[in-house]
């Protein structure tokens, strides 16, 4: 669902709270979480070339970091990918 934005490199990323199932590496206290989806900040504005990655009603496997306290997606491209069981295992 999303959830507002949060600022990084002076650009706002669209923010959503993501119900958490499965915890493959890490910490994240279960439930949920609120986690911002890097956008491509180059041109100054937040842009999503291929789409925003987050905005998905699909299960996904997400790679994400804290930031000043706030957890996003690793990169605009590689910052999730479809949850399979072959994804998986081979991020687990």
């Amino acid at each position: 669902m999303r959830d507002g934005t949060a600022p990084i490199f002076g650009v706002d990323a669209h923010s959503y709270e993501i119900r958490v199932s499965e915890v493959l590496k890490g910490d994240v206290d279960g439930g949920s979480v609120r986690i911002s989806s890097m956008p491509d900040s180059c041109s100054g504005v937040a842009e999503y070339p291929e789409g925003d990655p987050l905005d998905t009603s699909q299960p996904l496997l997400v790679f994400a970091a804290q930031q000043d306290g706030e957890w996003f997606t690793l990169t605009p491209i590689d910052g999730t990918v479809p949850f399979t069981q072959e994804a998986v295992d081979a991020n687990a």
